[in-house]
């Protein structure tokens, strides 16, 4: 047998037992993936302070910019400041969770600040 006959045979095996894989693989239902946001953080969120409520509503410019200079902080980091309307606000460094078909980046667990009103 050449060297060529050997490649060939070799070959049409591979081609063989690929495509009898495949069709092992193809007749076994797929195992459900979780979306990456349903499952858990890497590690348990921070506590949230006695007295903070999660904030909703308009974000001032006063407290976009804090919530990005507190980012550099370690995860469970707090901080809290007077916002321009005068109002007592809290961030607090939280595992935050985009999947990828928000289309919005980063995609996964990672350090967000959660902006809370402080009563």
């Amino acid at each position: 047998m050449t060297k060529r006959t050997l490649l060939l045979a070799g070959g049409a095996l591979a081609a063989v037992g690929g495509a009898a894989a495949l069709a092992m693989l193809l007749s076994k239902p797929a195992a459900p993936e979780l979306p990456v946001c349903k499952t858990f953080p890497p590690s348990p969120q921070p506590g949230i302070p006695a007295g903070w409520q999660l904030f909703s509503g308009f974000v001032s410019a006063t407290a976009s910019a804090r919530a990005r200079e507190a980012l550099s902080l370690p995860m469970g980091s707090q901080d809290s400041f007077t916002d321009d309307d005068g109002s007592l606000l809290g961030i607090l460094l939280m595992w935050h969770c985009h999947d990828p078909s928000e289309g919005v980046t980063p995609v996964g667990w990672h350090k967000g600040a959660t902006l809370f009103r402080i009563s």
